[in-house]
């Protein structure tokens, strides 16, 4: 008999694992805050290190060049580090994105959810013509000018609204989470 018992308990543990239902919100949301919060977490540190490193490298440059030879030394360093940082953030993002599709969302969430990675997938569309443009940009202007006019940086404003709204349907379903929605630009 209990046998029987222990069975029929496996059985319905099996059943619920394979139900394939949603998760409740209380189960959702503090999944999803530890991924956001990893993902800023990781586009803060190398916006941090790559202010650290291309100062570095500019005191570098200053301390051995002069005039003409500094200047294309600088132009050359910020670009490819700017090139690095870029390459860095969308790298962050695709592996978010990744992460964020594999989730199950309860339907509560589900189109504030869709709506955040679509934001995020365009953020990362554009960090490939950012890095071509960095490339060949060879002015201090152009690097500006690369980075203001990049469909990466035109994204920025939707992925932080789209965050901000999955946030509030997330807090509204009665869940609390902090996604840290502010985002690099």
């Amino acid at each position: 008999m209990t046998r029987l018992a222990v069975l029929l308990c496996v059985a319905v543990v099996v059943l619920a694992a394979c139900s394939g239902s949603d998760p409740t919100i209380d189960e959702y949301a503090p999944i999803l805050q530890e991924r956001a919060v990893a993902y800023a977490d990781e586009v803060e540190t190398l916006a941090e290190q790559n202010a650290a490193d291309l100062n570095s490298a500019v005191n570098r440059l200053q301390n051995d060049l002069t005039g003409d030879a500094l200047l294309e030394a600088a132009v050359a360093e910020t670009a490819a580090r700017s090139s690095m940082l870029f390459a860095g953030i969308g790298d962050a993002i695709d592996r978010y994105v990744r992460e964020l599709d594999a989730m199950a969302v309860p339907g509560a969430v589900e189109d504030a959810h869709v709506s955040y990675v679509a934001a995020l997938d365009a953020s990362l569309s554009g960090v490939a013509p950012l890095l071509e443009a960095l490339a060949a940009a060879s002015t201090f202007d152009q690097i500006d000018q690369a980075i203001a006019s990049s469909g990466f940086s035109d994204a920025q404003s939707r992925v932080e609204a789209a965050c901000a709204a999955l946030q509030a349907v997330v807090e509204s379903a009665g869940a609390t989470v902090d996604l840290r929605c502010v985002v690099v630009r």
